[in-house]
């Protein structure tokens, strides 16, 4: 990683895409903290102006998975009217189906979906109800893409899902903050996106093994020494959650970079009544603190930023929405 990493940075960094390099490398790394990228840059220059740098192959940006709705990608309306009905094997509380005309709705490994709460089998079926007959289009879907995601893929393996994110925790973004004399501006926009995260973090978290945090300004390579005790508490916290806010958590998560965002973001929304969850828009910030600070510094690409921006907002926010609802409907309101 070291010899690609430091060799881009000191060929291209006045290059007109040097923003998109650093936003794909960044990501490739797990949102290596601007801090390091610079530190980094910064002695790998002496040493490129040594020798020529050898040339690289192109830099492909990463690209994720389809969503769980792609197989209905394309397809025409095939279905009139979509209704919401009770499921007969309603427990502890109430589950509840998405009808197309006098079909269940079944997820693409066919499973029968079926969701907790009336307020978000509406939302599911307000969505399926609002496709045209030009064609059904995922995109438009995004709490159907996260029901879909725990029944078919959470459901199926818990274990995966969970481990998956506790390894965003060994690098978690939140906890590589920038010097505040050296990186003034980056800074505060870390302590302003973040601050309101771990004021509920602090809640929700066992106050006697906190989060370890990098130095401030300091390289740190290598996995973060959490407390262990951390680490289990966090494990246990996500094997108690159901697969819906597992697939909700996960969503977050992958989209920050930070388990301890995602965490946040649902502890805040399904712990005890009296709980104030952050707000979207909080979630948001706490998510993109990197890329808003390389926009800032080298302009918005196009068809790139704007793009990974909105897609950004669209996820969390549907999280959030979906663990809302999820809760309303648990409350019997």
């Amino acid at each position: 990683l070291h010899r690609p990493f430091s060799v881009t940075m000191a060929t291209y960094t006045h290059h007109p895409a040097s923003t998109v390099l650093v936003l794909a490398l960044r990501k490739r790394l797990f949102r290596l903290p601007s801090t390091c990228i610079r530190n980094l840059s910064s002695t790998s220059a002496s040493a490129s102006s040594a020798a020529p740098p050898s040339p690289l192959p192109p830099v492909r940006p990463p690209t994720s998975p389809p969503g769980a709705a792609a197989s209905f990608s394309g397809r025409r309306r095939f279905y009139k009217v979509v209704s919401v009905l009770p499921h007969s094997s309603s427990s502890s509380f109430d589950l509840f189906t998405i009808r197309l005309d006098d079909r269940a709705l079944r997820t693409p490994t066919r499973n029968e979906l079926t969701v907790p709460g009336a307020p978000l089998a509406h939302a599911l079926a307000a969505e399926w109800d609002r496709q045209d007959d030009a064609g059904i289009r995922p995109e438009t879907m995004p709490l159907t893409s996260l029901a879909f995601t725990a029944v078919d893929q959470v459901a199926a393996d818990r274990k995966l899902v969970m481990e998956g994110c506790i390894k965003y925790l060994m690098n978690d973004t939140t906890c590589y903050p920038a010097c505040p004399t050296v990186d003034r501006v980056i800074h505060r926009m870390q302590r302003d996106a973040w601050d309101p995260i771990n004021k509920i973090l602090r809640s929700v978290l066992p106050p006697e093994h906190p989060p370890y945090v990098a130095p401030a300004g300091e390289l740190h390579l290598g996995s973060l020494p959490h407390p262990p005790a951390l680490v289990e508490f966090l494990r246990a916290s996500l094997a108690d959650m159901d697969i819906y806010e597992l697939a909700c958590l996960q969503s977050v998560t992958r989209e920050s970079k930070s388990l301890l965002v995602g965490y946040a973001a649902v502890c805040g929304r399904t712990v005890a009544d009296g709980a104030i969850p952050p707000s979207p828009d909080c979630v948001v910030a706490a998510s993109r603190v990197e890329e808003e600070f390389s926009i800032e510094t080298w302009g918005l690409v196009e068809g790139g930023h704007d793009l990974d921006r909105l897609n950004c907002s669209v996820q969390i926010r549907a999280a959030t929405v979906f663990l809302d609802l999820l809760r309303e409907g648990r409350n019997g309101r």
